[in-house]
């Protein structure tokens, strides 16, 4: 019996998503920045609910996230820069570029060791 191989999305995936309700501000060269919600993130990329749903694949991105690194519980904000992967009525995928091992290791202490503790950074929003 042949199997179906895998077809869309989370089957495709290598890292594992982990499902999260995070405020972001996405920044771009020419409209500058736009606030939105990550609501599910991997060591590769998120998906940022936003109405900037019409960025075309390719586009590069900045995003602005607060995040908990390591152990010490101290919260620190990240740029990291993304290239849009696809685009839906409800907001963008993103692939993140190069992180630097900074970024890296925040983002595997939140996505692979389920750190609950994460809180947003009220400066997230001064634009």
């Amino acid at each position: 019996m042949e199997q179906a191989g895998p077809t869309r999305g989370a089957e495709r995936r290598e890292n594992p998503r982990k499902t999260i309700t995070r405020p972001a501000v996405l920044n771009h060269a020419r409209l500058g920045p736009h606030v939105g919600w990550i609501t599910d993130v991997s060591l590769e990329g998120a998906f940022v609910r936003s109405d900037w749903n019409d960025l075309p694949t390719f586009t590069a991105v900045e995003v602005l996230v607060t995040l908990q690194n390591g152990e010490q519980r101290k919260v620190n904000e990240y740029r990291l820069s993304a290239t849009v992967a696809r685009a839906t009525k409800d907001g963008i995928g993103i692939r993140f570029d190069k992180l630097n091992m900074e970024s890296y290791s925040a983002l595997l202490d939140f996505v692979i060791k389920g750190v609950a503790r994460q809180r947003c950074n009220p400066r997230l929003f001064d634009l």
